[in-house]
């Protein structure tokens, strides 16, 4: 992973809302050899006794918090889609009771409508998504101390290599504390997520906080969050407007096309029907020419078919002459009709890309420094 930071940073594809999360959907891009990998790929470095395999695990406790608080509390634009209409997104969160009842109604939500088949990985136990029972660990870490596996990997991968644990973090604008943890909470974490507890050697006791928090700093992380949440209800709405404005350009373009595709077959029926006529004109020219008498000509002149008079041959000649003329016109229209729908197209695109290039902007604005809670 640490190879690929930069490239990961300078990706723009990315949907996500924080910089810190960009990694979500970029990585399978930078380093397509380190994941997505397919099962042939895959079984021996799960299996090989000479592949030094590790996880960082997290105490329940903090990290469902963290999920909720990042993703939930925060609103996060990708994140609550489909839980607008759940009643525990919009709970009062001004003072400490009230998130502590927030986050109780955001675990009772996962109980009652998820539990044990959670539909985010967030929320996911950290025993489905590793599986040790299945996965045969070199080491398994709790991301609360990692002297053990640094002291692993150095001696996996000798002294000389880039720790990337040194400076890790996974900060919040709420701190995680025992006084947002209700007894209700503790229950629905240690039912939802015993596996955690069994598996990863974690205490069913809460964690306490390493440092008090103070009003002040209470006061000045709920403003926080409240601004936060109308910028991620901003993000939201100008995504969704993009994207029906791109959907919207994608399906008149389609439309246009189809239309375009119609009119260059009515020009094909009218290119070959003048050339008919162009043949017919020069046979009967040949005709008049030669003095020949005609005796066959085209279906539709069968009042004429045994005519020998010069005369009568350039009536004929003058009705090939106007249904040409006619039918030069019919593709002219036609020609006219295609370049008004080539020009609307081109109209349609041009408000396409622009659409794009808004939709970029939002991802730059989204892309601002700082870093409101991850998992």
């Amino acid at each position: 992973m640490v190879g690929f930071v930069d490239s990961v940073q300078q990706c723009d594809k990315s949907i996500e809302s924080d910089p810190a999360l960009i990694i979500h959907d970029n990585f399978y891009r930078v380093a397509p050899d380190v994941t997505g990998l397919d099962k042939d790929k895959l079984l021996p470095v799960l299996s090989s006794s000479d592949c030094f395999r590790f996880c960082l695990v997290r105490n329940p406790f903090r990290r469902i918090f963290s999920a909720w608080q990042s993703k939930w509390l925060l609103k996060e634009p990708l994140q609550i889609g489909s839980y607008t209409q759940f009643p525990f997104l919009n709970l009062p969160i001004d003072n400490y009771l009230a998130i502590q009842i927030a986050f109780e109604e955001f675990l009772e939500h996962l109980f009652e409508y998820e539990y044990p088949q959670f539909m985010d990985v967030h929320v996911t136990p950290q025993f489905n998504l590793l599986r040790p029972d299945l996965i045969s660990f070199s080491v398994v870490s709790h991301i609360e101390n990692l002297i053990d596996l640094s002291i692993k990997l150095t001696d996996h991968l000798n002294a000389d290599y880039l720790n990337p644990f040194l400076n890790i973090t996974n900060d919040s604008l709420l701190p995680f504390s025992e006084i947002f943890i209700s007894n209700r909470s503790i229950d629905l974490i240690r039912k939802m997520y015993a596996d955690d507890f069994i598996h990863f050697g974690y205490s069913l006791d809460v964690p306490f906080s390493t440092e008090p928090l103070s009003q002040g700093l209470f006061d000045l992380a709920i403003k926080s969050i409240h601004m936060l949440r109308g910028r991620h209800q901003r993000i939201g709405e100008m995504r969704t407007a993009f994207h029906k404005d791109i959907v919207n350009h994608q399906d008149q373009l389609n439309l246009q096309n189809k239309t375009i595709i119609g009119l260059r077959d009515q020009l094909a029926i009218s290119t070959a029907t003048i050339l008919h006529v162009k043949e017919e004109l020069i046979s009967l020219t040949r005709l008049l020419l030669s003095g020949f008498h005609i005796d066959t000509l085209n279906p539709q002149f069968e009042n004429s078919r045994s005519v020998t008079k010069e005369f009568e041959l350039e009536e004929i000649l003058g009705q090939l002459r106007f249904e040409m003329h006619k039918h030069n016109l019919i593709i002219t229209e036609q020609q006219l009709q295609i370049n008004d729908y080539l020009k609307t197209n081109q109209q349609l695109h041009d408000e396409f890309v622009r659409a794009e290039a808004q939709l970029d902007l939002l991802k730059q604005l989204m892309f601002e420094p700082g870093k409101f809670g991850n998992i």
